[in-house]
């Protein structure tokens, strides 16, 4: 070894990685991004330069390798793993460059924790870990020598992998969980990027989706419970959005969501508010109002079939549901008492927020369905009562300067100002004598009911 040393050194090149153990985004091979393009010298130099400053220690391996490797750590980004990722959520972090910075020091409990000891159990899993720290480092450190040609390279093969798994009819592996978090974990590559072209909705479509496919049956171990409850609230967003029934309302899932909620974990295992019955219970309670936001839509603007007592019925549930989350409220407020504030206050602060949001949504729909009734008024200054509430918790959560307080509620604040926006017409629409007929009902003005849902959808628009 001595002899070794010795002719290193006469060679110049003594101390110097060995370029064969470089790491896969350092070396110098081919490029495989669209115009198949190859790596440039200089930023494979400066690339060089890095690996220099940051040596993995020989005993490193498996996370640990990949951790030092990239210059990230997964787990710095738990405090979006509960996040509905939407472009609100860009804005508010692209707004400052110190913003991501201190999202990374916001650790939390989350699914995240049971990534590292997953990490060499699988492929896929280690490409999408590989990549996503990459594209962290890159993001907070745009000058690193990490290339963005290297960055894209590993996420290319992160998709690849990801196709194979997603195909594999045989050995169903896509219903294994190692895709599920796959999926999850690509979905804050493209986030981080912060760019409004939003390509990470396609990842967060794909997990609803396939969170779907695997059944109820398939969530038995901790970390998939993790994953699917960490999801509840973008599940039932994106269900909003594109106008589709909830799944979550189906009574199996309804079942799931109650079995995880009664489990008593050992205190081992991470503790979080994603996994408590006071979060089930809302998403249980809640995720019929996109069914009655659908069914309302339809029998308003006249697409589809309806009778009275269809529309009756619809009137009947969407006024149970209001009542369920008026309980829910005050259990939640007896539950918070309890808490640590200063630990679970944003947390807390969005799930109040979300029962605010859908309550203003079911009132709307009723009166949308029957403006004439004598609780229509009440309905609509409660409405607008919950709007405020919102934007008083928005404000709250301006004052701790904390990206992740605002961006939890980032997607109420919008549901709030639609109902502001709109008050007026609702009213006049109460008031006056101009409504629509569906099947003989006299239902609220097509025109009225379209400029609220219009500002609604503007949720991820400028």
């Amino acid at each position: 070894m001595r002899g070794m040393a010795i002719a290193r050194r006469a060679k110049g090149d003594y101390g110097k990685h060995n370029r064969r153990q470089l790491p896969l985004f350092l070396e110098p091979t081919a490029s495989t991004v669209k115009e198949n393009t190859f790596l440039p010298l200089e930023l494979f130099n400066s690339a060089l330069e890095v690996a220099h400053m940051v040596p993995s220690p020989l005993s490193a391996q498996g996370y640990e390798l990949a951790k030092l490797t990239y210059g990230f750590e997964l787990l710095s980004l738990s405090a979006l793993a509960s996040v509905h990722l939407s472009r609100a959520s860009v804005r508010i972090l692209a707004s400052s460059p110190t913003r991501l910075q201190k999202l990374a020091q916001l650790r939390q409990p989350s699914w995240l924790d049971f990534v590292p000891a997953r990490y060499a159990e699988s492929r896929l899993l280690q490409a999408a870990v590989d990549c996503t720290l990459a594209r962290a480092h890159r993001s907070l450190h745009p000058d690193s020598g990490i290339s963005e040609t290297a960055v894209v390279k590993l996420y290319l093969k992160a998709l690849s992998q990801l196709q194979e798994a997603l195909g594999d009819k045989l050995e169903r592996r896509w219903a294994r969980a190692d895709v599920l978090c796959a999926i999850k974990i690509l979905a804050f590559y493209e986030f981080l990027q912060l760019s409004q072209s939003a390509q990470w909705l396609h990842h967060i479509s794909g997990a609803q989706k396939l969170m779907r496919l695997r059944g109820p049956e398939n969530y038995s171990t901790d970390f998939e419970q993790q994953m699917l409850m960490s999801q509840t609230g973008t599940i039932f967003h994106e269900s909003m959005s594109i106008g589709e029934d909830c799944f979550l309302e189906e009574l199996k899932w309804k079942a799931l969501l109650s079995s995880i909620a009664a489990v008593e974990r050992p205190t081992n295992i991470i503790k979080n508010l994603d996994c408590h019955p006071v979060l089930s219970s809302l998403w249980i309670h809640a995720s019929p109002a996109a069914r009655f936001f659908r069914q309302t839509s339809i029998c308003i603007n006249g697409t589809g079939a309806n009778d009275p007592g269809t529309i009756l019925q619809l009137i009947l549930e969407a006024y149970q549901t209001r009542q369920n989350l008026l309980t829910w409220r005050e259990d939640f407020v007896k539950f918070a008492a309890e808490l640590q504030p200063d630990r679970h206050s944003s947390r807390l602060r969005e799930l109040l927020g979300v029962s605010f949001a859908v309550q203003i949504v079911l009132n709307r729909l009723i009166i949308a369905l029957h403006p004439h009734a004598a609780a229509a008024r009440t309905f609509e200054n409660e409405t607008q009562a919950f709007a405020d509430r919102i934007i008083v918790l928005c404000h709250e959560a301006t004052e701790e300067s904390l990206p992740i307080s605002n961006m939890l509620l980032a997607e109420k604040m919008v549901i709030a100002n639609a109902a502001k926006e709109s008050g007026d017409d609702w009213m006049w629409a109460i008031s006056g004598d101009t409504y629509s007929t569906c099947q003989g009902i006299q239902c609220i003005p097509a025109t009225i009911f379209e400029k609220w849902y219009i500002a609604l959808g503007r949720r991820d628009v400028d």
